[in-house]
């Protein structure tokens, strides 16, 4: 039975295209207990019959749904929007072919609820793992049940592979959305970017335990399937982003770094963006040495590209 509660977490999916998906994640949120929580979805525009689809779960669903239909306009756009939806004091993003694994919720929501006022000050949300299909851990272990730390430190310094999922509050992505202006035509804003701005400010619980099952078995990741000139746009945006904001993080992983300028000269290059405009590109005396170092790099890589018919794989 539904109730008028004020929920205490709000689960978002940005959606495009995706009504084969849906009722999987559906059905995962039916095995959610213990915790009030509302389900926003922000249709990205859909053609398919994702708003009846939606419509129709509304009726017989026990918790809270409410939908909203945007013109496609990317996911960071349609993900600001649910943040600004949202009734909830944590926010759960799941994709629509993502699956919450049963009580996850009110398993994060424990979790929030043992530590301190001053740790819940500090940190930004909870974050468990992800896991496969078949049940696997998605990623590197940790070494214990959970613990508060800096995700840049974890990734860069640890370098703990695997994806993420969890809650994070919504005052703190609401203080750091993502940008919708100045990206040029980029559909899809690379995540890392905000979540690297808000590891500068706050911490993150990170748990052992999996949160949610990451599926592989979309026909085409629809709202990042963009076309070829597009990815180079998005690759030149996260790596400008790196080297102009996480510098102060460079001695944790040298290599990371001069990667991503070398990265930066390569999509510049795809992008037929002068070289002295690519050096202009990044801020800093540091960052534009760093690239201008590394670019002789970039140039054979994409040089190697050219070779192979313009066939593009980045290695995250």
């Amino acid at each position: 039975m539904k109730t008028s509660r004020v929920p205490i977490i709000t689960v978002l999916t940005c959606t495009y295209d995706r009504a084969w998906a849906i009722p999987r994640l559906y059905e995962s949120l039916l095995k959610q207990e213990s915790v009030l929580f509302e389900w926003v979805v922000v249709d990205d525009g859909s053609r398919d019959d994702t708003g009846c689809l939606i419509n129709k779960l509304k009726q017989e669903s026990g918790f809270q749904i409410r939908y909203v239909y945007q013109k496609n306009s990317g996911k960071h756009i349609a993900f600001n929007r649910g943040v600004s939806m949202a009734r909830g004091d944590f926010v759960v993003p799941l994709d629509s072919d993502d699956e919450l694994l049963p009580g996850s919720l009110g398993k994060l929501f424990a979790s929030w609820h043992n530590i301190s006022a001053k740790k819940k000050a500090d940190c930004a949300g909870v974050l468990g793992r992800c896991v496969t299909a078949n049940g696997e851990l998605f990623g590197d272990k940790f070494a214990e049940d959970y613990f508060i730390g800096d995700l840049r430190r974890l990734r860069l310094k640890d370098k703990i592979k695997g994806d993420f999922s969890g809650f994070l509050r919504a005052d703190v992505l609401k203080e750091f959305p993502f940008p919708e202006c100045g990206v040029g035509r980029i559909s899809f804003f690379p995540e890392r970017i905000v979540f690297f701005r808000i590891a500068k400010k706050y911490n993150i619980l990170f748990l052992k335990a999996g949160i949610m099952t990451y599926n592989h078995d979309s026909p085409q990741e629809q709202l990042t399937s963009l076309p070829m000139s597009r990815k180079y746009e998005a690759h030149r945006l996260h790596a400008k982003h790196m080297l102009n904001e996480n510098l102060d993080c460079f001695f944790m992983n040298p290599k990371f770094f001069v990667r991503e300028a070398a990265y930066f000269t390569r999509v510049s290059l795809h992008l037929k963006i002068p070289t002295t405009m690519t050096l202009k590109g990044v801020n800093g005396f540091k960052a534009r040495c760093l690239v201008f170092m590394s670019y002789p790099i970039g140039v054979i890589l994409f040089l190697l590209d050219r070779k192979r018919a313009g066939c593009f794989v980045r290695h995250s």
